[in-house]
């Protein structure tokens, strides 16, 4: 599993490898729909907040 394999490859101290090992548990209790709903989720609040973050950036910029 490549999970496991980074973790091996000294990625211990990965903060975000350790926010999605610490699910792992939790995920494995619920059935495969389940799984898939909660990973679309995931990935919209991620393209919400990385679309805001660029928002934000291309606001900090010097008008020309």
């Amino acid at each position: 599993m490549k999970l496991e394999w980074l973790i091996k490859q000294g990625e211990e101290n990965d903060e975000d490898l350790n926010i999605f090992s610490s699910l792992v548990p939790n995920m494995k209790q619920l059935p495969p729909t389940k799984k898939l709903f909660l990973r679309s989720q995931f990935q919209n609040m991620m393209a919400d907040e990385i679309s805001a973050l660029q928002i934000n950036l291309l606001n900090l910029q010097p008008q020309v």
